[in-house]
């Protein structure tokens, strides 16, 4: 599960970046941006966002969003 960020919903705040355990998140015009290549797909990052603006995708096209998952229709 490969971690996005929701530029809409990110304020910046920095959290996701202080409790990444690789160090691979960083703020680009006050916005998360994620190395995803080098992720270890823990999902620490979605799950201490206080805004839920860091996604996982799950392979059925759904995402999870700390730890409630979500499904899509497509």
């Amino acid at each position: 599960m490969v971690p996005h960020v929701d530029v809409f919903k990110c304020n910046g705040c920095g959290t996701c970046v202080r409790e990444c355990p690789e160090h691979i998140i960083g703020l680009v015009n006050n916005k998360a941006a994620i190395l995803t290549d080098l992720c270890v797909e823990c999902g620490i990052c979605a799950f201490v966002c206080p805004f839920v603006s860091i996604v996982n995708e799950l392979p059925n096209g759904g995402y999870e969003t700390g730890n409630i998952m979500h499904f899509s229709r497509r």
